[in-house]
């Protein structure tokens, strides 16, 4: 296997949504109520306006991991390259989405996504690559803290008003 990093282009809109269709639940916490149907429409006409704009600007990157010896693509990172934190007021690297085929899962593909991300944000001057991993994801959270050298930097919290009464 040889997973090469590239830009992504018109030519992968395509596999970038139907992977992103098929991965967006991982992002969605355990607790919350959802209609799959709603978040499948919002998500493709979310991913119409990024690509729309990802054409005509430079501030976000969508990076493709390719698998040359089988000739597909393994999976994709979108990073808003001029994010700017909410606390502190510093541009930062923000990982919008990030997702790899299942059959990749292991390969270290997200490994060469996040790197080829991290480059491209300090080649820009950015300090930081910030992401939020749902906390039923445990799978990405564990790849990010044991293998990536993320590091937990906030809690968000949240209480479910329907239980209470109100």
């Amino acid at each position: 296997m040889n997973i090469e990093i590239r830009k992504a282009d018109r030519k992968d809109f395509p596999f970038i949504s139907e992977l992103a269709l098929c991965s967006y639940s991982f992002g969605i916490p355990s607790q919350r109520l959802s209609e799959t149907v709603i978040h499948e429409t919002l998500l493709r006409e979310a991913l119409d306006e990024l690509f729309k704009y990802y054409v005509t600007h430079s501030d976000i990157d969508i990076l493709v991991a390719f698998d040359s010896e089988k000739e597909e693509r393994a999976g994709y990172i979108m990073v808003l390259m001029n994010h700017q934190d909410q606390n502190t007021g510093e541009r930062q690297a923000f990982i919008h989405d990030l997702a790899v085929k299942r059959k990749y899962w292991g390969k270290y593909v997200v490994h060469r996504l996040i790197d080829a991300a991290s480059k491209r944000a300090a080649e820009k001057g950015l300090r930081w690559l910030v992401g939020v991993v749902t906390r039923n994801n445990r799978r990405a959270l564990q790849t990010a803290l044991k293998a990536l050298d993320f590091e937990i930097e906030r809690y968000q919290i949240m209480k479910n008003l329907k239980d209470d009464d109100y």
